[in-house]
């Protein structure tokens, strides 16, 4: 099964609060170009995990919008910017036990998207995420860890 990490895409600096931190047009463009890519390698989705910051909302809600599969989507806390990467990969397991999933997509922050990679695989790989890249990891539900097999980025699309 495919998991999918992906940083939301840039947001304003001048909000009043983190927590509301709206995307700027470079960030809906961002978020844009890369669910192009995402569309364009046939990935399976069924699943949304999001955290509950603004920006993140925005950017799950514009990636999916360009997607054809119908999706579950929850919001979690535990996936805001300085959330446990060990918790969320428990929340992870746990959600994936309990539903059927054929890919799963979470959407977060900055330092924790870079964290999660290097929990769900054994520590092989911590990247660092532009705005609105996407981390594909071949996931192992049986063994509950991973290999990350993609890092894309939409500065990277555009190169392609």
């Amino acid at each position: 099964m495919n998991l999918y990490i992906m940083r939301h895409g840039q947001a304003q600096l001048d909000a009043t609060s983190d927590h509301l931190r709206a995307l700027t047009q470079i960030g809906v463009d961002e978020t844009t170009e890369i669910g192009t890519w995402f569309n364009a390698h046939d990935f399976l989705l069924s699943h949304v995990i999001v955290s509950p910051y603004v920006r993140a909302q925005q950017t799950s809600q514009r990636f999916l919008a360009q997607q054809s599969q119908q999706c579950t989507i929850e919001t979690s806390d535990g996936f805001t910017p300085n959330a446990n990467a060990k918790l969320a990969h428990d929340f992870i397991d746990a959600s994936i036990n309990l539903k059927p999933m054929t890919g799963l997509l979470i959407v977060a922050h900055m330092p924790l998207v870079s964290y999660l990679i290097a929990e769900l695989t054994g520590g092989a790989a911590s990247p660092l995420f532009e705005t609105a890249a996407i981390a594909v990891v071949d996931y192992n539900t049986s063994a509950m860890r991973g290999t990350l097999t993609t890092l894309m980025s939409p500065e990277l699309t555009r190169q392609r």
